[in-house]
């Protein structure tokens, strides 16, 4: 973990250095959010995944080196919900939430006007998790909220982005960003536990059905984030004097 920051410093501090233009805000988005998992895909009606939605907030970051290509670094708080849906052995119905903090880190690479108009952006992203509970409703007893699930998940996550959008004149050097990205997980969301180990009455549902098959045998797969939804920006811009686009 330590050495993924570094590394986003080091982006921060090389990008600045020759950069022609910079900008710096605040950002926020709304996501529609997953948890894929071949296992739990292959469940049918026995358990699926429903939809689920979270936020991000944070700061944002932009530097350019010319006219049309430049690097955006985000430090974002990010909620990710991953919600399922299914029966229990006895064929009562119930409902889990894993609500999953992250401090997400996208370095992207940005393909658009300095000053305003369309872009695309496209890059990794580093995450690093900061806080997991689990909220169960059942017919049958044995409801909970807030159980804390976090030994059940990767402390780090790695991540492909892409999005696109338009920046909006606002005053001088001020400009709203708004655009959709999205984002799916490269590594292992969920931590892998042993045959031994593994006790699927002490453990999430998104853990309970990682390990286990639609046959009930004990098989791993892997789970990812993907998550997409809209971003807001609000930025000012230093360096180069920004032109109105009419």
């Amino acid at each position: 973990m330590k050495r993924i920051l570094v590394f986003a410093i080091l982006c921060l501090l090389f990008t600045s250095a020759g950069a022609q233009q910079f900008r710096f805000g605040l950002k926020g988005a709304y996501n529609s959010t997953w948890l894929f998992n071949n296992n739990t895909s292959d469940k049918g009606d026995d358990l699926d995944n429903a939809s689920a939605f979270g936020g991000s907030f944070g700061l944002t970051t932009r530097f350019h080196f010319s006219e049309e290509a430049g690097v955006s670094v985000d430090i974002l708080s990010t909620t990710h919900n991953a919600k399922f849906e299914g029966k229990d052995l006895l064929g009562l119905t119930f409902t889990a939430t894993d609500r999953l903090k992250y401090l997400d880190i996208p370095v992207l690479f940005h393909l658009g006007q300095s000053d305003g108009g369309g872009y695309v952006e496209i890059g990794p992203q580093f995450s690093f998790l900061t806080g997991a509970e689990e909220d169960y409703a059942s017919e049958a007893p044995g409801s909970y909220t807030g159980r804390d699930v976090e030994r059940d998940f990767n402390g780090t996550d790695i991540a492909a982005v892409l999005g696109f959008g338009y920046d909006f004149y606002l005053a001088d050097n001020l400009y709203l960003d708004a655009g959709l990205r999205f984002v799916y997980g490269l590594t292992d969301a969920t931590k892998e536990f042993s045959e031994p180990e593994f006790d699927s009455s002490n453990r999430s549902v998104a853990s309970s059905s990682a390990h286990e098959d639609a046959k009930g045998a004990f098989n791993y797969e892997a789970s990812h984030r993907a998550y997409g939804g809209l971003n807001l920006a609000l930025t000012y811009t230093m360096g180069r004097a920004s032109r109105h686009r009419n």
